[in-house]
């Protein structure tokens, strides 16, 4: 299969989900895929509180990792289905206190971020990617706390 082919057909599988936000997140320091992940994972089961609440009871979330092109180790993009986009200023100053420069968006089709990734899947600079559902550790129940 060639580049453009495998472009379009990655591209058609990351948009049969519908996104909410599209995450970008280069870590304060080295990271691999695995850590990133089980960062990332615990970052969003945790993300709920008494005095906040993100999402209902999980978040699908499609993790890509990409190497990083001035050290060992990864950074990531992800798609999130799940979080309301309002809350993506606020989740983004979280993620900049916790893993270091993030990038948050509301996930818009139209503005190809989804190309995005699916362009650099056959060119070898994504190391792994993963699909998730992660559960929230914090369950509320009716509006905001």
């Amino acid at each position: 299969m060639q580049t453009n082919e495998l472009t379009k057909a990655m591209n058609s599988l990351i948009t049969r989900e519908k996104w909410d936000l599209f995450i970008t997140v280069t870590f304060f320091r080295q990271t691999s895929s695995l850590s990133a992940k089980k960062r990332f994972k615990h970052f969003i089961k945790y993300l709920n509180t008494k005095q906040r609440r993100y999402y209902d009871k999980f978040v699908k979330t499609w993790l890509f990792f990409e190497k990083d092109r001035y050290r060992e180790g990864v950074h990531i993009h992800a798609f999130l289905s799940g979080i309301d986009s309002a809350h993506a200023n606020y989740l983004e100053t979280e993620c900049n206190r916790v893993f270091g420069v993030s990038k948050i968006l509301p996930y818009m089709p139209n503005q190809n971020a989804s190309f995005y990734l699916a362009r650099k899947y056959p060119l070898g600079v994504l190391e792994d990617f993963d699909f998730c559902k992660i559960n929230s550790r914090i369950r509320i129940k009716g509006g905001d706390a």
